[in-house]
């Protein structure tokens, strides 16, 4: 009769594990007109972004002179600081990429809470059902440890 029960149990819990595994498209969250503007704008981004960086010009790579106000004392008020080049590589790219991507999912996140939703956690069923049935079940013991019991009790009888 126990192994029924837990025969029965075990299939529930994997028919339930197996529809959880089939995407409802009733439970997808409706995404708000802002992240769709905001997916819109990086998919522009994203498509006026050149595929290959521009080749420089051979001038850029040329020393420069040393500036005479270098030598002179610094002045009250500093220069402004020269305007760092970065040559855009396929590695870059990628990784501005990512750092978009996950500024946006934060974001989205943010908006989320701030809406009142909540977040789900999800519970192993079969661990449960687990769980519960050796919760149910009397506590069994192992072959050996029924024999170290009885050899224990011959010891505490001698």
């Amino acid at each position: 009769m126990i192994r029924f029960f837990v025969l029965i149990v075990f299939l529930l819990a994997l028919a339930e594990m197996a529809k959880a595994q089939v995407p409802d498209d009733k439970k997808r969250l409706a995404v708000p007109d802002s992240l769709k503007s905001a997916a819109d704008d990086y998919e522009e981004w994203l498509r006026n972004e050149p595929l290959k960086p521009d080749l420089n010009d051979s001038s850029a790579l040329q020393p420069i002179e040393p500036e005479r106000s270098l030598l002179s004392p610094k002045p009250q008020i500093e220069p402004q600081k020269p305007i760092q080049v970065v040559i855009m590589t396929p590695k870059l790219r990628q990784d501005m990429i990512l750092c978009y991507q996950g500024h946006m999912l934060e974001e989205r996140k943010k908006q989320f809470h701030q809406e009142g939703g909540v977040m789900m956690g999800s519970i192993n069923p079969l661990s449960l059902a687990a769980l519960i049935i050796s919760k149910l079940l009397p506590n069994r013991k192992s072959k050996k440890e029924r024999q170290r019991e009885k050899l224990k009790q011959v010891l505490d009888n001698y």
